[in-house]
């Protein structure tokens, strides 16, 4: 289901834990992996809802999102077809934060260069600089080695 639940499942103020999710298991590089952040917003008998940060599309139509879906809990446990990184517990001040950071991440929506991971390699970095958040900088430089994430690249010139 693609649908945006997030304001009916909204963020509360717990303390969460705070993932990264890496698509798949290719860690060549060769392949794109999609990445997201998220938490659980609800995790029931009933409803799995995660909250999710992410730069979304396809080359030349990319656009950031920050939503809440519902998800199948086991993709999340199992750790099956996708690599899960754990990057610590958060508040809700924190957690607030890092949409705003993730809001001023530049990209360029009409990029065919820089995808996803370039923008979440640009996020998680400013997360090591923003004092609120203070993501360690070795857990940085794991994920962008593991992952593998991508530095950016300079924008291809447009034929006009």
């Amino acid at each position: 289901m693609n649908n945006n639940v997030l304001h009916m499942f909204p963020d509360n103020n717990q303390p969460k834990e705070v993932y990264l999710q890496a698509n798949g298991k290719d860690r060549s590089g060769a392949v794109a992996r999609h990445v997201s952040l998220f938490w659980i917003n609800r995790d029931d008998a009933r409803l799995f809802i995660t909250q999710i940060i992410h730069l979304i599309g396809i080359p030349g139509r990319y656009h950031w999102e920050n939503v809440a879906k519902m998800r199948d809990p086991r993709t999340v446990q199992t750790q099956q077809r996708h690599d899960i990184y754990w990057l610590g517990t958060f508040s809700r001040a924190q957690r607030d934060r890092i949409i705003q950071v993730a809001g001023s991440i530049y990209f360029e929506p009409s990029s065919t260069v820089n995808d996803c991971r370039v923008w979440m390699r640009d996020l998680l970095d400013a997360m090591t600089k923003d004092p609120s958040l203070a993501l360690p900088q070795s857990t940085f430089m794991e994920l962008d080695r593991s992952i593998p994430l991508c530095r950016r690249r300079p924008e291809a010139s447009s034929w006009r």
